[in-house]
């Protein structure tokens, strides 16, 4: 049996995985409206989370950080923050829906990787034929939808979502020393603070060009949702929900996303139920079941 803190952890990867998906929608949305442009959609879901972070930590928290952590923490913002937010919306701008959900399906054998080589994480067997009956089910499941695009316009874009796989599942690593010693939102306020400069010298030229009289209800509602679902949320709960379980459980997670995508489709009447989508399903959820197994530390 998992224990009360272990579910609620799972819980809170559930929530992650539901919010990040939505994301891969509404972000796009935005910027092929021509709304907002990638970098400047960055600024907004860093400093509007940012917001949120500090205000929650003065309420709640009131943590302070060790002035030699200070360097780890930059490193951290570097990775998962400056990195990994502008090539993924750089990506996502650049390249196809089905391309990017494909591409960021390889995130969880990043974090597998990184756990095995920084944290000398050991994996059993089990986990293994989970990431491989989870992989399966993911890559079935979308591209049963649409093939994979190879067009030269797509390969800069295919690359940075790539490089956005690897960045985060580095990030996602990198955060659970911290997150062993001090409080989730101290870790992730932190992160985004040191990564809220260099994020505005970044967006700045962005910025000015935005026109916000010709923003649409659907846009502002868009833009909500990315600074305080699609960023303060996940980050916050996925910060979590690792410092309870691992890494590589979290990044597991990110397979649940088209099946959850297609389950609500089915369930809104926009989608049919087939044999692939009930066979994916199968995968995805039998994979999860194994890393679940593992992650329980009556288990390890």
């Amino acid at each position: 049996m998992l224990k009360n803190k272990d579910i609620k952890a799972h819980f809170a990867l559930l929530a992650v995985t539901i919010f990040y998906s939505g994301n891969f929608i509404v972000a796009q949305d935005i910027m092929h409206g021509n709304f907002i442009a990638p970098m400047a959609l960055v600024f907004f879901r860093v400093f509007g989370a940012g917001i949120l972070f500090w205000l929650f930590h003065a309420i709640f928290i009131k943590e302070k950080i060790a002035s030699s952590d200070i360097p780890y923490f930059l490193l951290c913002s570097f990775i998962g923050i400056i990195l990994a937010q502008n090539i993924f919306l750089l990506g996502l701008e650049k390249t196809s829906t089905i391309n990017a959900s494909l591409l960021i399906s390889t995130t969880p054998i990043m974090v597998t990787i990184f756990s095995v080589v920084i944290l000398k994480q050991k994996l059993t067997k089990y986990i293994y034929f989970g990431l491989v009956l989870a992989a399966l089910g993911s890559f079935i499941l979308i591209s049963s939808k649409s093939k994979f695009q190879f067009g030269e316009d797509y390969v800069f874009g295919n690359i940075l979502i790539f490089l956005n796989a690897v960045t985060y599942g580095l990030y996602l690593v990198l955060l659970k020393p911290m997150l062993n010693k001090y409080h989730s939102l101290t870790v992730v306020k932190w992160v985004f603070t040191f990564a809220s400069p260099v994020i505005l010298i970044i967006s700045f030229p962005e910025l000015k060009k935005i026109q916000w009289q010709e923003f649409t209800n659907y846009a502002w509602i868009g833009l909500f949702y990315v600074i305080v679902f699609a960023t303060f949320f996940t980050y916050s709960l996925n910060a979590y929900a690792i410092n309870i379980l691992t890494p590589v459980l979290a990044g597991f997670y990110l397979y649940l996303q088209p099946f959850l995508t297609s389950t609500l489709s089915i369930l809104f009447e926009r989608d049919e139920l087939n044999l692939i989508k009930i066979v994916s399903g199968i995968f995805i959820l039998s994979g999860l079941y194994f890393a679940a197994i593992k992650t329980n530390p009556k288990h390890k």
